[in-house]
C-alpha cells in the first residue's frame, strides 16, 4: 500500500554568499539525492527520461511505497569529457534525508552530495549540450583569477519540469 507524505516546504536549502552582476556565489549543504545516469542521449532527451525515472521513485516506486513531494531543483550533472553522459538528480525531501526509501528501479540510486561552494548563473531556456558547454566555458573564463573552479564537471539546475527556469552551477575547488 502506498502512503503519501506531503511537505510543502521541502525545497533544498542553500545560502547565498555574495553576488557579482551576472553570477551569484552559493553554498550548497551536504544532502541526499536520488539519481540516475543516462548515456548516449542528448541533453533534452536525457532530462525527460531522467525526470520520469526519478518522478516514479518519488511517486512511490520505492521499498516503502511512500509518495514524496517533488522538490526543486532537478540537477543535471554534465561530464565535460563525456558530454553524452548525464547524471539527473532529485533532492530528497528533508523529511526523508535521514532515512530515504530505497528505489525499486535498479537505474535509480541514492547518493550524498558533499558541501559545495558554487558559482551560479541564470541560463536561457532550451539550450542544447553544445550551448551549455559553451556557457560553462565562458563562465569559467570570466571567473578565472577570481575563483578556483573545478574542471571535472558542472551542473544545470532546473526549477520546473519544463526547464523554463534554469541555472548553470560551477563547483569551486
Amino acid at each position: 500500500m502506498r502512503r503519501r507524505v506531503d511537505s510543502h516546504k521541502d525545497n533544498m536549502s542553500w545560502r547565498k554568499n555574495r553576488s557579482i552582476p551576472v553570477v551569484q556565489t552559493r553554498r550548497l549543504r551536504r544532502a541526499k539525492w536520488a539519481s540516475t545516469v543516462l548515456v548516449g542521449l542528448d541533453y533534452q532527451e536525457a532530462t525527460i527520461v531522467g525526470f520520469r525515472r526519478l518522478f516514479s521513485y518519488i511517486r512511490g516506486e520505492n521499498q516503502t511505497g511512500v509518495q514524496m513531494t517533488w522538490t526543486t531543483p532537478m540537477l543535471i550533472k554534465v561530464h565535460p569529457n563525456n558530454s553524452r553522459k548525464l547524471t539527473i538528480s532529485f533532492f530528497v525531501p528533508p523529511t526523508f534525508q535521514s532515512r530515504p526509501p530505497h528505489p525499486l528501479n535498479p537505474d535509480v540510486y541514492l547518493e550524498t552530495l558533499p558541501d559545495m561552494t558554487l558559482s551560479v548563473k541564470q541560463l536561457q531556456v532550451g539550450l542544447n549540450t553544445e550551448e551549455l558547454s559553451n556557457e560553462a566555458s565562458i563562465l569559467t573564463t570570466y571567473l578565472k583569477g577570481r575563483e578556483q573552479i573545478s574542471d571535472g564537471h558542472y551542473y544545470t539546475a532546473q526549477y520546473d519540469q519544463y526547464g523554463r527556469r534554469c541555472e548553470l552551477w560551477l563547483v569551486h575547488e
